[in-house]
């Protein structure tokens, strides 16, 4: 019912929201709609660092969802700079899991956000890329929720 509303910030907000509840199929649906937010409608703030977060779940399904909407998330120039110094980290730990949808789903955001073309399986190489961004990018920032519109 949430992708009926007609204001995609509330929409937004209520997804986020979704992902602190304790049933897996509440926050799967969550992580699903702010997929489609990510991708299909980059105008609406996501605050990531709640998605991020859902990248240390304790479900498969918990974290191959929140790395799906990173994906989306990071075609946004806006939200790189932050998700590359805060997500990578988790990617690696991710990457040598034995789960293909956590393996294969760190791999691509790996990809997308270093534009390396390591290995699937060179976790050093991984590794080395991810300390050296979190070095360089310790500062990034979240963008900024936009103004309120009026109603």
């Amino acid at each position: 019912m949430l992708s009926y509303l007609p204001d995609g910030a509330e929409v937004s907000a209520l997804a986020l929201s979704g992902l602190h509840d304790p049933s897996v199929e509440v926050r799967s649906a969550a992580l699903q709609i702010l997929s489609d937010l990510a991708i299909y409608h980059k105008e609406i703030f996501l605050d990531a660092r709640d998605i991020i977060a859902a990248l240390d779940y304790p479900t498969v399904s918990d974290r191959s969802k929140a790395m799906g909407v990173l994906v989306g998330l990071v075609d946004n120039v806006a939200y790189r700079p932050y998700v590359i110094s805060r997500a990578a980290p988790y990617l690696v730990p991710l990457l040598k899991l034995s789960q293909p949808s956590n393996h294969d789903l760190a791999f691509t955001l790996l990809g997308v956000l270093s534009q390396q073309s390591y290995d699937r399986h060179d976790y050093d190489s991984w590794q080395k890329w991810v300390d050296g961004v979190a070095a360089s990018s310790a500062t990034a920032t979240m963008p900024a929720e936009p103004a309120a519109r009026p109603k």
